[in-house]
């Protein structure tokens, strides 16, 4: 038996594994089959034994935002956007765990790099991330960026 970070416990009784609510005792069946073992990793995330296989059951992405709402830049500037994601079970996941993709609406005034952007030529552009985590992936809402000479 495990109690998962969202308060839930889950067990491995009858070799099946049950998410059992503390609160009302309700129960919910999650995987069947022969389970010889199961763990939480600190997000929440489920690994278990079936047969002679492991599987790993993720917890999927609740939320991600951008921490700036609008950025000024000058030409060839560089900013290293922060993102801060959230897993559906409420905890926070870091960053070295998620794939993230910035995309720009307009490649001729911002460029999107590997951490972040890169003001191109003046104007205005909207930028926003595509974030994944595992088979989760969700955007975040855009931003506007403002290029100056």
């Amino acid at each position: 038996m495990r109690w998962s970070p969202d308060g839930f416990l889950y067990t491995t009784a009858g070799r099946e594994i049950l998410v059992i609510d503390p609160e009302d005792l309700s129960s919910v069946k999650v995987a069947s089959g022969t389970i010889n073992m199961m763990d939480l990793d600190e997000y929440g995330n489920m690994y278990f034994g079936k047969g002679a296989k492991l599987y790993m059951m993720p917890v999927p992405l609740g939320k991600a935002e951008m921490k700036d709402k609008k950025v000024s830049l000058k030409i060839g500037g560089i900013k290293d956007l922060k993102l801060k994601a959230v897993l559906a079970n409420g905890k926070n996941i870091d960053g070295k765990h998620l794939k993230i993709e910035y995309v720009s609406s307009d490649h001729e005034v911002v460029a999107a790099t590997e951490d972040g952007i890169k003001a191109i030529a003046k104007g205005t552009a909207n930028v926003h991330a595509v974030v994944s985590y595992h088979d989760s992936v969700i955007e975040t809402k855009v931003i506007t960026v403002k290029v100056t000479q």
